[in-house]
């Protein structure tokens, strides 16, 4: 017999799993001041420093308690070691690149590489998976660069439709798509 020793992110219910993991480890009692944002297995904690650490400490105990893994963080820290790391004056989350003492974001030096190789690299003919990453990166850029997306509509319909149609088993994430040069242009 088999068995997944991790969660197999090509699988539908996965996002759902990793969200509600998440959340079970996240369920203790915040430092006054301190919240907690999640974005399915992603966290990030805002608020007084010292609340922060402390909310970090809990929340790095409680992952090695249920065998979770934290990236970029090395067994042999200590959850005190780990909360030093984690709440420095700068950090990226989900893409984003916070630097709280000047109190500005900006998009992070990888998600910004990836744009640019998208933009380069990708021809007029991709796969469904390329899209949803391009539409994914769009959508994140403009959150943290504030652009407008209503000029961009078209693509978000032509995105939930294609992303419907595969959900409904009438195509596949990585056969190859033909998007229109009114399309790619959108894009």
């Amino acid at each position: 017999a088999y068995a997944l020793t991790r969660l197999p992110m090509g699988q539908r219910q996965a996002v759902d799993v990793a969200s509600e993991v998440t959340r079970r480890i996240l369920n203790f009692k915040m430092p006054n001041g301190v919240a907690a944002e999640q974005y399915i297995d992603n966290i990030r904690f805002t608020g007084p420093k010292d609340g922060v650490k402390s909310a970090v400490q809990t929340f790095v105990q409680r992952c090695r308690l249920v065998g979770a893994q934290l990236n970029d963080v090395e067994e042999a820290e200590s959850a005190q070691q780990v909360a030093e790391k984690i709440t420095l004056q700068r950090g990226e989350w989900l893409g984003s690149s916070y630097d709280y003492a000047k109190k500005t974001v900006k998009l992070a030096d990888n998600a910004h590489k990836k744009l640019l190789w998208m933009y380069d690299n990708i021809s007029q003919r991709c796969t469904a998976r390329s899209v949803a990453a391009i539409v994914g990166i769009l959508l994140f850029a403009s959150a943290v660069l504030r652009i407008q997306m209503a000029d961009k509509f078209a693509v978000l319909l032509y995105y939930r439709k294609m992303a419907t149609d595969i959900a409904n088993g009438f195509g596949e994430w990585d056969h190859e798509l033909r998007v229109s040069d009114g399309a790619w242009r959108e894009m």
